[in-house]
């Protein structure tokens, strides 16, 4: 419910959508992932019974906002822990959070809390490390998938775009460093941009 009155304030308050965080050890993650999830119950073991508090999110929150809101899921393509959920997990699972037809979109990113070094990673990850998961999921999914992490050029970010990898670019720590860097790879101003080196 708390997931659902929260997304509704986000709509009452003029924004136009929310993304709900499926990622980064977060609550969401918790039930999901078999290195985190250890119950008994009806929300634990089998993938069907891990999925159910996030579906169950997913729908209260679709009902409260309707279908004139933007809801999305920011969710890891692989969580590089053993026992964790991989990209083949990840493959069986967006595919089905897809088919509900109540999120808009996936923003794929990486990892968890115990290893969240990666989750903002710094300057010896190559940029785009991690382009190739959301380009795995883009191909079983009918809703645009988003690539973050690690990505810090408009260029570069042009060119995933226009290959197929992902349908949107995230560029949060490259926002930060120039938050006029949108509005300068549009005026074409490409060596004004400040990039992000990643020393976090």
């Amino acid at each position: 419910r708390l997931y659902a009155d929260f997304s509704l304030r986000l709509k009452k308050g003029g924004f136009d959508g929310v993304e709900l965080h499926f990622g980064h050890g977060y609550l969401q993650q918790q039930f999901l992932s078999p290195y985190y999830n250890i119950r008994k119950d009806q929300y634990g073991g089998s993938l069907e019974n891990r999925m159910r508090f996030g579906l169950g999110v997913i729908d209260k929150v679709r009902k409260t906002v309707g279908s004139d809101f933007i809801v999305g899921l920011r969710i890891p393509g692989d969580e590089f822990l053993p026992g964790g959920l991989t990209i083949d997990d990840m493959k069986e699972i967006l595919p089905i959070f897809s088919q509900t037809g109540q999120i808009d979109y996936l923003n794929i990113t990486v990892a968890s809390y115990r290893n969240n070094a990666i989750i903002a990673p710094p300057m010896m990850i190559p940029a785009g490390a991690f382009v190739y998961l959301a380009a795995e999921i883009r191909s079983l999914v009918d809703i645009p998938v988003f690539t973050a992490i690690r990505i810090n050029d408009p260029i570069m970010a042009n060119e995933i775009v226009k290959k197929g990898e992902a349908d949107m670019v995230v560029m949060t720590r490259a926002t930060i460093c120039d938050p006029e860097m949108p509005n300068k790879a549009k005026a074409g101003r490409f060596d004004d941009i400040r990039q992000c080196v990643a020393c976090n």
